[in-house]
């Protein structure tokens, strides 16, 4: 008896993986900008960096971290939508946390975006939503079909 999985469920798994990957490299931006040159700073000029200062701490709010609980909490539910179906044989919990996980990530993102200036917008963080995104779209590829087709090679 040999267990196949879908077409759609391959798909998923996949796109879902591919997500992983690019939330490991986008999610830690707001961390390294942080250490590097502040998570919040005020800029005087259009360019990215141009007159740049940080903003002072008093004026801070709980957003920031908002923000980095939000991503990280998306990762851990994109991760355990990967490995929900193979250690659990469980599918619908999987396409839970998928979905969940990419809306997380997308408002995480969005907050990010509207709340931090231009200074701290970088190319990573645009990683961070694509991989919500791509949660997502995953997550609905898992839901098609059954959960397993089994096929008995019995001779």
């Amino acid at each position: 008896m040999k267990t196949l999985k879908p077409l759609t469920y391959k798909i998923g798994s996949g796109l879902i993986l591919f997500a992983i990957v690019l939330a490991i490299i986008g999610i830690p931006t707001p961390a390294w900008n942080k250490s590097q040159r502040g998570l919040f700073m005020k800029c005087d000029g259009p360019a990215a960096f141009e007159g740049c200062k940080p903003i002072p701490k008093e004026d801070h709010s709980d957003w920031e971290y908002a923000v980095i609980v939000l991503a990280v909490m998306g990762f851990i539910l994109m991760v355990v939508s990967f490995i929900m179906p193979y250690c659990c044989h469980q599918r619908t919990p999987s396409i839970l946390c998928s979905v969940f996980a990419g809306v997380c990530l997308i408002i995480s993102f969005a907050v990010y975006f509207q709340k931090a200036s231009y200074c701290n917008v970088s190319w990573a963080c645009y990683l961070t939503l694509i991989s919500g995104i791509i949660s997502f779209i995953g997550g609905v590829f898992l839901i098609p079909g059954k959960d397993y087709i089994y096929v008995n090679y019995a001779v």
